[in-house]
């Protein structure tokens, strides 16, 4: 067999352009690119915007042009509380303040993790990785919670969006330049033997002017002024981490993570991380929990009918209209429109790279059937209310089941025995190479 293509094979491959409906197909992506020519519009009439279960969740934010995703979503998650607490229909918690620590602890994180590999090659993989994804805007559930219990929060009008903060390539090239160069001045002065925690808090105080020059500086103390729902004007003068303790109160420890990858190197209920990927030192690794498609289904639905909105991640690319806000199976029929068809299980599409866990959103929604199973999930977005239904997507039974990987509940939304399980669960490290730690859309 010739392992080159030869003048027989491209003549048996012109047989191609001949078949029924080809030339058809080629007229319709001429002009409306293949998604286009493939979306089915009865798949948007099978799943209506209308749901029987809903969490109030308030306006829409929007990230803009940054990876805050997961960020987001777990303010999303907060907000409710919040908003519940101080009698208001919506309200929104400021972004860019987690944003500037977040930075902060990303490049510090970056230079520990670096000299930790002092004696490894520039090119080997684990360094490659930190010069890659070390100070990206993506991240986890776990990671919002370390950044959360160390700083707290506050109102979005005490520290609001700017340009970089919903823009952020500029500052992720500036700092991402600044962090190599510390490191490879770093792993000199490692190897002279000199003093290289003092060097690494004189850069690190470099790092914070430069966020607080292109986010601005996060406050200390602060004013909020607020009008409920009834009308009645109140203020709040406090510090980020007393306004949580006070305003909000979550235990951020009753959240555990829940995951349906049915990936190669992730045993079922094993708490599985990176050491590679996090943002403080000493928090939380970013960590995936298998358990079985059902379990995952189960646990969102405990959420949701507590009135509990939940924080998900998955692969929000796929089977997907942005712009109006679908997220369902088969609504791009691109098999048909080419005559192919795909055959990879959820977990052959991620262990081939061709899926990916990109996003993190909430669930706030639900239809419930009669006989107790949920057909479609309201899901809150933070891409602004241009998009979807106000900001607001529905997404089918079927896309939940093929692309969502990872849900974040409380406890008492579990079953004891998986409870149990998750309480005992052996941690196993692997790579940060495979398709789940690079989230941040």
């Amino acid at each position: 067999m010739a392992k080159t293509i030869t003048n027989e094979d491209l003549a048996l491959f012109e047989a191609e352009e001949s078949k029924p409906g080809v030339k058809i197909a080629r007229r319709a992506v001429e002009s409306a690119g293949l998604v286009g020519s493939a979306t089915d519009a009865a798949k948007k009439r099978e799943v209506p915007f209308v749901f029987n279960l809903v969490v109030e969740a308030g306006d829409v934010c929007n990230q803009k042009r940054s990876g805050r995703c997961w960020m987001f979503a777990g303010l999303n998650v907060l907000r409710v509380l919040l908003a519940e607490k101080l009698n208001v229909k919506s309200v929104e918690l400021s972004q860019a303040y987690l944003q500037f620590y977040d930075k902060l602890e990303k490049a510090n994180f970056f230079l520990e993790k670096g000299l930790e590999r002092f004696d490894k090659p520039l090119n080997d993989p684990e360094m490659v990785y930190l010069f890659d994804k070390g100070i990206a805007d993506g991240g986890h559930f776990a990671m919002f919670k370390n950044l959360v219990k160390k700083y707290g929060v506050i109102p979005h009008e005490a520290m609001v969006d700017g340009a970089v903060a919903s823009d952020t390539g500029e500052l992720n090239k500036l700092l991402s330049t600044l962090l190599a160069q510390d490191l490879l001045e770093l792993r000199e002065v490692k190897a002279a033997g000199k003093d290289v925690e003092n060097r690494k808090k004189e850069m690190l105080a470099e790092i914070y002017r430069v966020l607080g020059i292109a986010l601005g500086f996060p406050p200390k103390e602060f004013r909020y002024d607020y009008e409920d729902k009834d009308g009645v004007a109140h203020r709040i003068e406090s510090t980020p981490k007393a306004f949580y303790e006070t305003y909000i109160g979550q235990d951020l420890e009753e959240y555990v993570c829940l995951a349906h990858v049915p990936m190669i190197d992730l045993d079922p209920y094993t708490k599985v991380y990176s050491p590679l990927v996090s943002n403080v030192i000493e928090g939380e690794e970013a960590f995936f929990f298998p358990v079985e498609e059902q379990e995952l289904q189960d646990a969102v639905k405990e959420e949701l009918k507590k009135k509990r909105p939940v924080w998900f991640s998955g692969d929000v690319g796929a089977e997907s209209l942005r712009k109006e806000g679908y997220l369902v199976r088969g609504i791009h029929r691109l098999d048909e429109l080419t005559g192919t068809e795909i055959r990879l299980s959820k977990g052959e599409k991620l262990d081939t790279r061709v899926s990916a866990c990109t996003h993190a959103m909430t669930f706030t929604g639900a239809y419930v059937e009669e006989d107790g199973t949920i057909s479609r999930y309201k899901v809150e977005n933070s891409w602004g209310d241009e998009n979807g239904k106000k900001g607001y997507y529905v997404m089918d039974k079927a896309w939940f089941e093929e692309y969502v990987h990872q849900v974040f509940v409380r406890k008492d939304s579990l079953p004891k025995a998986l409870l149990e399980k998750y309480e005992a669960a052996p941690k196993k490290a692997v790579p940060p190479f495979n398709t789940l730690w690079d989230m941040g859309n």
